[in-house]
Parts: structure tokens; C-alpha cells; sequence
């Protein structure tokens, strides 16, 4: 039995974007780029389920819990926010149609702000 893959252009209209990266994410993409032995346009010329299993493989080799895949994008959702940015930001990296979504999924890691706020206050008096 072959597999094939199934490529789509994504959920919403919102989830079709271009997302700016990092210069460094962006150099280590043309240096993985330039060592990739697979003959695809694709960057990435393996499966979902290939990854998984990598992925799997790592966390039991570091002790550590294992993850999906998109857990990595709730752990990039959290770090924008633990660094700051405010929801309608987060919401537009992630493909977000509205910031509500973004609160909806991730107002738990709002919470230190609420104490952070209440501290500036204080600083303020």
C-alpha cells in the first residue's frame, strides 16, 4: 500500500499567511535546505507521522514527557505571551481569525499579568 501526501492551504483564510521568522530561524532553514537529500520543493520531504515518531524518540532519550506536534505551537503561543505580546499579536502569528480565539485557548497564561498589573499599581501610589 502507498501513502500519499495531502496537502491543503489551510483551515480559515486566516490561517493562510506569511509569518516572519527570525533571521536565525531563516538561516538555519537554508542551511538544513542545503543539506536536504530529497529531491522535493518541499522543505520538509518527510511525514507528519515521521516527525512524530522522531519526536517521540527524543523525549524518551531526554526523560522528558512526550508531545504532539502541535503542542510545539501551544509552547510558541505561551512564550510570546510570557514575553509580553499582546493577544491580537499572538492571535495574528498563529492564524487567529480574532484575539477572543487567542483568549479563549490561552487566557491561562495571562493570569501572572493580572499580578504584574496589580504590582505596577502599587509601584504607581
Amino acid at each position: 500500500m502507498h501513502k500519499k501526501d495531502i496537502l491543503t492551504s489551510g483551515k480559515t483564510a486566516s490561517s493562510r499567511r506569511i509569518v516572519i521568522m527570525p533571521q536565525f530561524i531563516a538561516d538555519m532553514l537554508k542551511d538544513f535546505r542545503r543539506m536536504n537529500l530529497y529531491s522535493s520543493d518541499r522543505i520538509f520531504d518527510f511525514s507528519s507521522a515521521t516527525l512524530n515518531n522522531k519526536l517521540a524518540r527524543c523525549a524518551e532519550t531526554a526523560g522528558v514527557k512526550r508531545i504532539r506536534i502541535h503542542d510545539l505551537r501551544h509552547s510558541h503561543a505561551s512564550m510570546l505571551i510570557k514575553a509580553g505580546f499582546q493577544p491580537i499579536d499572538v492571535a495574528d502569528r498563529l492564524g487567529h481569525s480574532n484575539a477572543n480565539i487567542t483568549l479563549k485557548v490561552y487566557s491561562h497564561f495571562y493570569d501572572t499579568k493580572r499580578y504584574e498589573l496589580a504590582n505596577k499599581l502599587n509601584d504607581l501610589h
